[in-house]
């Protein structure tokens, strides 16, 4: 039965199964108004409930098993795990029911690895070099599982040379967190074939890596693999990730350093710890005279009185501080 066919099924056991709920209400509220009258007429709409309900029940249970087997079918491509095709190679992608077919192609280079271009297959791809082919086939407003196939292409005016061994430029790093780092891995020996490379972390928790480059996301230790996608040559990096190293302050500022208001009058200070990534920003706030200014835990001073009073600002690490000279006429 065809993907097409099997959403036309289910379209319509879904209708029925809500039309059927919509009588099965109306019944019962017609039910309900007509219990004054004869038991006759009672049996014949407890009758009535019974098979509404039965044929909603069966056509729910109908339509719950066609959404059940109503995957979009994934798209075909042709393909051999662990072949190597002569360049240029042609690729084409099928779909069981004629359903649209959407790709992308990422090549060996991490630069060229471009998923947000989603193209609309129309003909076959041709490869030159070794691509990385991810498709989707598309119908409505509903997507199949991706399919992602590896292949590798050699030029045959090139005497192949088959590799033997991958290293990757680092074997132990050491990363704080949010950091990013690409490694790069190279293929030994130097003029061999360059089959694609394929990364993975043994721990996404701490970091991941897409085509090596790595994101560090929580301390830990995790390490990265990378993997050829034929030959089955492998090589890791072991990476530590620590916390940020803590940045102490060395000042404070404030946006202004003195103000004249009037009684009930009030002006925002606004406290600047240096430098801008140190680790801990916290100050508190305090006044020299509160009968004349009053300074609140966000740097909002008000005139109380007449007078002169001091607002001062200090961090909460290393004692840094700056002041504010008030004059309230």
């Amino acid at each position: 039965m065809s993907f097409q066919l099997k959403f036309i099924l289910w379209c319509g056991f879904a209708l029925a199964s809500v039309l059927t709920a919509v009588i099965l209400v109306i019944l019962t509220i017609t039910s309900a108004r007509m219990r004054y009258k004869k038991k006759e007429i009672e049996k014949k709409d407890l009758f009535s409930k019974i098979i509404g309900a039965s044929l909603a029940f069966i056509s729910t249970v109908v339509s719950l098993i066609f959404a059940i087997s109503l995957d979009v079918p994934m798209p075909i491509l042709e393909h051999e795990n662990g072949t190597e095709y002569e360049s240029p190679h042609k690729v084409t992608i099928g779909s069981m029911d004629d359903l649209k077919i959407y790709y992308t192609v990422c090549r060996i280079e991490p630069e060229l690895c471009d998923t947000e271009n989603i193209l609309t297959y129309t003909k076959p791809i041709i490869l030159t070099e070794s691509t990385i082919i991810i498709a989707q086939t598309k119908f409505w407003f509903m997507w199949s599982p991706i399919r992602k196939e590896s292949y590798n292409i050699y030029n045959p005016s090139v005497p192949f040379i088959e590799p033997t061994s991958i290293e990757v430029d680092d074997k132990n790093l050491g990363l704080i967190v949010a950091d990013q780092h690409r490694l790069q891995a190279t293929i030994l020996p130097e003029d061999a074939f360059n089959p694609i490379i394929e990364w993975y972390s043994s721990d996404e928790d701490i970091a991941i890596v897409n085509d090596g480059v790595i994101h560090a996301k929580a301390i830990g230790k995790t390490v990265i693999f990378a993997k050829t996608a034929i030959y089955d040559l492998a090589t890791s990096c072991e990476i530590e990730v620590k916390e940020p190293p803590r940045v102490p302050p060395t000042g404070v500022r404030l946006n202004i350093t003195s103000s004249m208001l009037e009684i009930g009058g009030s002006v925002k200070l606004r406290a600047t710890v240096d430098p801008d990534n140190t680790t801990n920003k916290s100050v508190s706030w305090a006044s020299s005279n509160a009968s004349v200014a009053t300074v609140s835990s966000n740097g909002n001073v008000t005139a109380i009185g007449p007078g002169s009073a001091i607002i001062t600002v200090r961090t909460g690490e290393g004692g840094f501080s700056a002041s504010c000279s008030i004059t309230v006429n």
